[in-house]
């Protein structure tokens, strides 16, 4: 199965000229979003978290002094959903409450509020969409996966 992630990275930028063998040797970008470097890529693996270690290595070896710190989360309110589903803002609203495409799983729980608004993550929300045959085609980790992902970079592939 394909995975695609986003890691947190420290220790190169978007300038080194070894990032540059990212996007030829991985199908990765490097970018930076909100103050932090950001390693987007898609990997193949049985699992998310064999397919995530599998490429972090891959990764580390080409970029000398890349560290990946985590995986970010891909938070996501409303307004983003709405966007990334072509939905209206009222629409996504009706899932989040449950006043609409309830018949089965409801809608995922928030995983925080940033001010009043909440946010949830992607991966979540993707899966419930994908039981409504409007998720975005695209495999991530779960909540699990993404925390035992996170603790194998800090106590190895960082160490």
């Amino acid at each position: 199965m394909e995975y695609e992630f986003t890691f947190v990275v420290d220790g190169a930028t978007v300038d080194d000229t070894a990032v540059d063998r990212l996007p030829d040797e991985l199908d990765a970008i490097l970018s930076r979003a909100g103050g932090q470097s950001l390693l987007g890529i898609s990997s193949h693996g049985d699992n998310a978290v064999e397919a995530a270690l599998s490429v972090a290595c891959i990764a580390r070896d080409l970029v000398p002094g890349l560290r990946l710190l985590r995986l970010d989360r891909d938070l996501v309110g409303v307004q983003e959903i709405a966007e990334r589903t072509d939905r209206s803002r009222q629409n996504v609203h009706q899932w989040a409450t449950g006043s609409r495409l309830a018949d089965k799983e409801p809608f995922p729980r928030p995983e925080g509020t940033v001010g009043r608004a909440h946010a949830w993550l992607w991966s979540e929300v993707n899966d419930w969409l994908r039981q409504h045959g409007l998720d975005d085609g695209v495999l991530h980790a779960t909540r699990r996966e993404m925390t035992r992902i996170d603790c194998i970079l800090a106590n190895s592939l960082n160490s």
